[in-house]
């Protein structure tokens, strides 16, 4: 009986941790020109980068993953000016020509 115990209790298995929730837009998903503007403003060299995968691997050696090109689709798609500074550094000055 106190080994039937101590096998009940090994074969429970610990909690599992959430998954995180599933991304829609990955780094494989954007085009070459959106790679590019997101490098830039996370200051990611593309130098020696010929294919598009050199690009992603740059980037995620940058530490940032498929939640960064998540945010930078949502921050272009919207048609908003507003929006675009969240994902593309800009000047004052073309802040203001966009708003126009």
């Amino acid at each position: 009986l106190k080994r039937q115990r101590l096998d009940d209790k090994a074969s429970e298995s610990p909690e599992k941790p959430p998954e995180p929730e599933p991304v829609g837009i990955t780094l494989a998903k954007l085009s070459v020109s959106q790679l590019k503007t997101l490098a830039r403003y996370h200051s990611v060299s593309f130098t020696g980068c010929v294919e598009k995968s050199d690009m992603i691997a740059a980037i995620r050696a940058k530490g940032l993953d498929d939640t960064a090109a998540q945010r930078f689709d949502e921050a272009t798609s919207k048609t908003s000016a507003a929006a675009i500074p969240a994902a593309v550094p800009m000047s004052e000055e073309e802040r203001t020509a966009l708003a126009e």
